[in-house]
């Protein structure tokens, strides 16, 4: 009867052991992951500049407005063309390298995102992004290497 406590002692102790490390493994990697957040698309716009990505007005008088586009190339308006409905984001070849980025709500009130994208989508803080899942994922990464940079 005795060896077969101590064989049920020592299990438990085992599966405490692995459970204990399990949880401090979990709370490592959540503490050294960061959600991406973003207070306004102009501070995205800053840091996918810094990436040296590319941007776009998405209209032909080259305004900005609470939207624009990102690409990992040069773009023109004829390329926005066909991803301007925001319809299957990051799911047709015309979404290729593109990503579109839009405020979800401005200080005055004047804009509000009414109702999300279809397709491959983040929502950051007060951003919204839409398209291109490579591009999104180096959006990221390239906020949390600048991230790791700043002290704090």
């Amino acid at each position: 009867m005795r060896p077969y406590l101590l064989l049920r002692l020592l299990i438990g102790a085992g599966g405490f052991a692995s459970l204990l490390g399990g949880l401090l493994i979990c709370r490592q990697v959540v503490s050294t992951c960061k959600s991406v957040t973003f207070k306004s698309s102009e501070e995205l716009k800053v840091l996918i500049v810094a990436d040296g990505l590319h941007w776009h007005t998405g209209n032909k008088n080259g305004r900005v407005r609470n939207n624009f586009y990102v690409a990992d190339r040069a773009i023109t308006f004829d390329d926005v063309a066909d991803v301007a409905t925001q319809s299957d984001c990051g799911r047709t070849p015309a979404w290729r390298g593109i990503v579109w980025v839009a405020q979800l709500d401005n200080e005055d009130k004047s804009y509000r995102l009414v109702s999300a994208p279809r397709g491959i989508w983040r929502i950051w803080g007060e951003v919204i992004v839409a398209g291109d899942e490579k591009l999104i994922a180096r959006i990221e990464a390239a906020f949390h290497s600048k991230s790791r940079s700043v002290p704090g």
